[in-house]
């Protein structure tokens, strides 16, 4: 496995809890690997500015940080995609089933006032894209 980080320096400042932080990426990076056919494959994450507008589909407009955790493995078929932040629900197309660490990632995201999107199809990896607030104060 090949695990490959992209940092801007750009990135905006959050106010978030480290420890939570580093456990999401943490979780992020262990879901991707998951779904690496025997564990072979690349996981990229990436740490960048982000403007998002009202357009983008999301909740969220202004300034963000945006962290991405992503892989070339198996992705994901629709049904799994659209219960992906469920608890214990089925993920990959192995049949391994995941617990709540999606649920926790997405509940500590939402309460950081951020936002988590996944996007996936098989065959073609998996991506996600957490949006983190960025803070205009130092």
């Amino acid at each position: 496995m090949e695990l490959l980080a992209h940092i801007d320096a750009d990135c905006p400042a959050v106010l978030a809890d480290p420890a939570q932080m580093q456990q999401t990426i943490i979780e992020l990076c262990v879901q991707s690997w998951h779904g690496l056919p025997e564990r072979r494959g690349t996981i990229e994450i990436s740490l960048k500015k982000h403007h998002l507008e009202k357009t983008e589909g999301l909740r969220l407009s202004g300034d963000y940080a945006l962290i991405g955790v992503s892989d070339n493995g198996q992705g994901l078929d629709k049904s799994s995609k659209e219960k992906i932040f469920e608890p214990f629900h089925i993920r990959r197309s192995n049949g391994k089933k995941i617990g709540l660490e999606l649920f926790l990632v997405r509940e500590t995201i939402h309460a950081h006032h951020g936002e988590i999107v996944v996007e996936s199809e098989p065959g073609h990896g998996l991506a996600f894209h957490v949006y983190l607030p960025a803070v205009k104060e130092k």
